[in-house]
């Protein structure tokens, strides 16, 4: 059964440390694992394989919070917001420098956000408080005077781009490769499970990403996700 070489290879993946590989190994490690090395007899392309594997790296991306960035903005007199990377998908952390001291900024909801924006915050001489509004950041309260030196210190998780091309580097360390591929594995095969093994495989691959990612990335840097606000 397809389900049976799916967890075997979740049962003998070994994690690694090192860079990111390119597509095409993990393609190869793909057939491998799925039984069909042979490209001209496979059910898929290369391209659909790519698909299979940008959704396990997807996937993984969701599970661990990999893929962080970091970017600053110089902080404008009486701007309250600030747009956010192309590559943004959410907020880990906002700080800002006070004196040789970095303080996090509290993210709160768009009600709270208005309710301190009208509220006393208004007089605070640092903004205290942030929300995401879609693909922007907006402060509270606004600075009405700023030095050169005042900045936002911006850490969030980037969006993971299309795997597009065999000879380009994948996205995530080489610790993740496996999972990634089993991953792929199992969205390839994912319509001949019944629900409950579509579930049983699911949670098994989840835990182990979360165990094997927990060896690899440091507590403070695992983060959840924060969901963008819609008008």
């Amino acid at each position: 059964m397809k389900l049976i070489v799916l967890l075997l290879v979740i049962v003998g993946a070994i994690p690694q440390v090192a860079n990111a590989t390119t597509v095409s190994t993990l393609i190869s490690r793909f057939r491998s694992d799925i039984g069909e090395s042979d490209s001209l007899r496979s059910r898929f392309t290369n391209a659909q394989v790519r698909d299979l594997l940008t959704r396990g790296t997807q996937t993984v991306c969701a599970i661990t919070g990999e893929l962080e960035a970091d970017t600053s903005f110089l902080l404008v007199a009486n701007q309250a917001e600030y747009k956010l990377p192309t590559t943004f998908q959410g907020i880990s952390s906002v700080k800002i420098k006070k004196g040789i001291n970095y303080v996090n900024l509290e993210q709160v909801d768009d009600t709270q956000f208005g309710v301190d924006v009208d509220g006393n915050l208004e007089t605070s001489t640092y903004p205290k408080k942030f929300m995401v509004f879609n693909d922007s950041l907006r402060i509270a309260p606004a600075m009405t005077a700023v030095k050169s030196v005042d900045k936002l210190y911006i850490n969030y998780f980037s969006r993971v781009g299309t795997l597009d091309s065999n000879t380009q580097n994948t996205q995530l360390p080489q610790w993740s490769d496996q999972i990634v591929v089993a991953w792929a594995v199992y969205f390839a095969n994912e319509r001949n499970y019944t629900p409950d093994q579509r579930e049983a495989a699911r949670q098994g691959l989840t835990a182990w990403c979360d165990d094997v990612a927990g060896r690899f990335i440091k507590p403070q840097l695992q983060p959840q996700v924060q969901p963008k606000v819609t008008p």
